[in-house]
C-alpha cells in the first residue's frame, strides 16, 4: 500500500491508509474543500482509531472536527502521524472552466422606458 512509507513509527498504518483515501478522492470534499457526509464518515474512523491509542492529540482532532477543512485535516495529519508533507488536492490542478454569463433581458424588465410602472 502506498501510505505506509509515510507513516511515522509508533503509529498504525490503518491511520495513513485512511488519510491517503480521504486525500485521493474528489467526491469526498465539496467545493470549498469541506468534507463531505461520507467524508466525514471516513474521517470520524480515523480520528477514532488516531484517539484510541494517542489521546494527545486530542485538540488536533477536535480542531479538525469542528472545521474539518484541507487544511485543518491535513495540520492533524502532519503534525500527529504523517511523515511526508501534506499533499494538495489533487483535482484543484485541473484547468478552471470559464462558462460564458447569461445575457441580461433585453425587453420586459421593470422600470424600462416605455412601460408601464
Amino acid at each position: 500500500m502506498a501510505g505506509t512509507g509515510c507513516c511515522r513509527p509508533g503509529y498504525r498504518r490503518d491511520l495513513c491508509s485512511l488519510y491517503e483515501a480521504l486525500t485521493r478522492d474528489p467526491s469526498l470534499w465539496d467545493k470549498r474543500l469541506l468534507l463531505n457526509s461520507d467524508g466525514r464518515r471516513l474521517f470520524e474512523s480515523l480520528a477514532r482509531l488516531l484517539l484510541e491509542e494517542h489521546p494527545e492529540h486530542r485538540r488536533l482532532v477536535h480542531r479538525a472536527r469542528r472545521e474539518p477543512t484541507w487544511e485543518n485535516i491535513a495540520r492533524m495529519a502532519v503534525l500527529s502521524f504523517y511523515a511526508c508533507a501534506a499533499p494538495r488536492p489533487p483535482w484543484l490542478e485541473q484547468p478552471y472552466r470559464w462558462r460564458r454569463p447569461r445575457p441580461w433581458p433585453r425587453q420586459g424588465g421593470r422600470g424600462e422606458a416605455g412601460s408601464p410602472a
